[in-house]
């Protein structure tokens, strides 16, 4: 099994502490975010990495070089042009070639206990994606996910209008899935705001009958989007490591 990692963006909402850093550099708790991420999956037996960068893609590759030093195997493939993640995830497709793998956006922190147990789940074969959710009190900023008694998603609503979720469970940006996600992504139509995003390819693995499998995150879960995301996930991880 493999990791996809999405590391191109910037963080706009992040102000000066992306001017020289791309927003997956950013350090809490002294560590990069996205070196937390690879640590965490390679916990999990995760060896082999494709990340995706942009913006200062060039911090990246100097920090993590092949993956030696952290003790896995990094390539690296360029996104020229931000035009929606399902875009973004197409551009691992030959990387990860016939592989299961994980994909995980370059700004969100999670418990590292989640991926084993993630992966375990998957490995189950019951299931043709895993999606990690975790509640919130409106998940208007991410994605909303309807499943039912069985962990099974039933749909996924991308940034629905605030007060209009109808589930408060968010897309926590975690995902395991078969190479077969390439296909859904490569149909995506652009969205309303201009984009062409990963939940409609999902959606599109619902309608055509294929099994996505919930897994709640256990323990902390953070998008590191803004200052405040930053600061609290510095108090907690200071504490924790």
């Amino acid at each position: 099994m493999k990791a996809l990692i999405l590391a191109a963006g910037r963080g706009t909402r992040m102000g000066d502490m992306t001017e020289d850093l791309p927003k997956p550099m950013i350090p809490v708790a002294g560590k990069p975010i996205l070196e937390r991420i690879v640590l965490g999956l390679k916990e999990a037996g995760i060896e082999d990495f494709v990340l995706i960068t942009g913006y200062k893609g060039e911090v990246i590759h100097k920090c993590f070089g092949d993956g030696k030093r952290l003790g896995v195997r990094i390539v690296y493939m360029d996104q020229k042009e931000l035009s929606g993640t399902a875009k973004a995830v197409l551009l691992g497709r030959e990387a990860i070639g016939d592989s299961d793998f994980f994909l995980s956006w370059g700004d969100i922190l999670v418990d590292p206990d989640n991926y084993a147990k993630m992966k375990d789940l998957f490995e189950r074969g019951d299931a043709d994606a895993i999606q990690a959710v975790n509640k919130m009190e409106d998940p208007y900023r991410g994605s909303s996910v309807v499943f039912d008694e069985f962990g099974i998603v039933r749909e996924i609503i991308e940034k629905p209008p605030k007060g209009t979720a109808p589930s408060p469970f968010n897309g926590s940006g975690v995902f395991c899935f078969k190479p077969e996600i390439f296909e859904f992504a490569e149909r995506v139509p652009i969205s309303d705001r201009g984009e062409y995003e990963l939940p409609q390819a999902l959606q599109m693995m619902i309608e055509a009958g294929k099994k996505i499998r919930v897994h709640p995150i256990e323990g902390y879960w953070a998008d590191v989007g803004t200052p405040e995301d930053w600061e609290r996930m510095n108090e907690l991880l200071a504490k924790n490591d």
